[in-house]
């Protein structure tokens, strides 16, 4: 068994697309694979991304990154409420999202936001940013984001 991970897929972008669709349907069945998040931001692609990663390996286990979470192209309002969209298309793949044992390992994937431990917030990154357009918290601001998702873990 071999462990494998890989972040910021951007399968809305074709060439990406085209380069999972294009993975072994035979090389990594024993496997593992981490997603850390970013695979699409629209829900049916990344549904499908998915689903098509866990034909793939024998477990994928996963944590959405801050683009699975936009809603600026979704039906969806609320990144809680597609949070929560992401984890039953998640379940409906059969991708992991909660601690995983393979053997003796152990994958426990964490979920966060922006706490601004690495830097302080400004005016420019709230105007610039796109997760500050993009993500809609129902009226929470950041550290709220952050404290309902370190609950979650």
């Amino acid at each position: 068994m071999r462990l494998f991970t890989v972040s910021d897929l951007h399968a809305d972008h074709p060439e990406n697309r085209k380069w999972l669709e294009q993975l072994s349907r035979d090389d990594y069945l024993d496997n593992i694979l981490i997603v850390a998040g970013d695979v699409a931001d629209e829900i049916g692609l990344l549904s499908s991304s998915l689903a098509l990663l866990s034909r793939r390996f024998r477990h994928v286990c996963f944590v959405p990154g801050n683009h699975d979470l936009w809603v600026i192209r979704s039906q969806l309002h609320s990144s809680f409420d597609k949070y929560r969209a992401v984890g039953q298309a998640c379940r409906d793949a059969g991708v992991h999202t909660q601690a995983c044992r393979v053997g003796s390992t152990l994958i426990v994937p964490l979920l966060g936001w922006y706490d601004y431990s690495f830097g302080p917030f400004n005016e420019t990154l709230r105007a610039n940013w796109m997760d500050f357009k993009a993500c809609q918290w129902d009226g929470h601001d950041d550290a709220a984001v952050s404290r309902a998702f370190d609950e979650l873990n």
